[in-house]
Formats: structure tokens, sequence, C-alpha cells
């Protein structure tokens, strides 16, 4: 895990001290959020050690989330004082009655 730029770099140096130029197929995929892994154990014992460390993210404006979201309309049982949430991700909200 890391910049993509310093996987780059990694990836290239491996490749120049190593000889194997297939690393440099790994290059062009290294956009946005990767990771990369690499391991000689049993591929699920490795699927599972991440897993374990997944965490989800906080919603930001102008990310696109994995899965659709659908907020229904009517009250959400929150607090008002928890609007600003909704107004960062440019949800419209209306206050009824104390609850958002």
């Amino acid at each position: 895990m890391g910049k993509n730029t310093m996987m780059k770099r990694s990836i290239r140096m491996h490749a120049e001290m190593t000889g194997n130029q297939a690393f440099l197929n790994l290059i062009p995929l290294l956009q946005e959020d990767v990771g990369l892994i690499f391991t000689k154990g049993d591929l699920k014992q490795v699927n599972e050690e991440v897993a374990k460390y997944k965490v989800g993210a906080p919603a930001r404006v102008g990310l696109v989330a994995p899965i659709d979201v659908v907020v229904p309309p009517g009250n959400t049982g929150l607090d008002p004082s928890q609007t600003s949430f909704s107004q960062v991700l440019n949800i419209p909200t209306k206050i009824n009655k104390g609850t958002v």
C-alpha cells in the first residue's frame, strides 16, 4: 500500500534488479486506490487476514459509492444537530417536530 508513484518506482527498480520485465505490466493498473500483495502462501488465508483490517470510510463529496444508497423520504430519527452530515453531501433535509 502506498502512493502510486512510489509503487511504480519500486516495480521499475525490482524489474531492473531481477531482470523480470513481467512486473512492468502492473504499472498501467496502478490508478486511484490500489494495494499490491505478493505472496507464496495460501490466497484464502491472505484474503482472510486482509479482511480483518478492512474498515468502512465515511462518505465524502464527489466520491462514488460502491453500492446504491437510497434514503427514503420521511423521518430519519436523527437529531437536528446532525444535519451537517447531510449538508456536506448536498442532501436536502427538513427539520420537522424536532427530527430531521
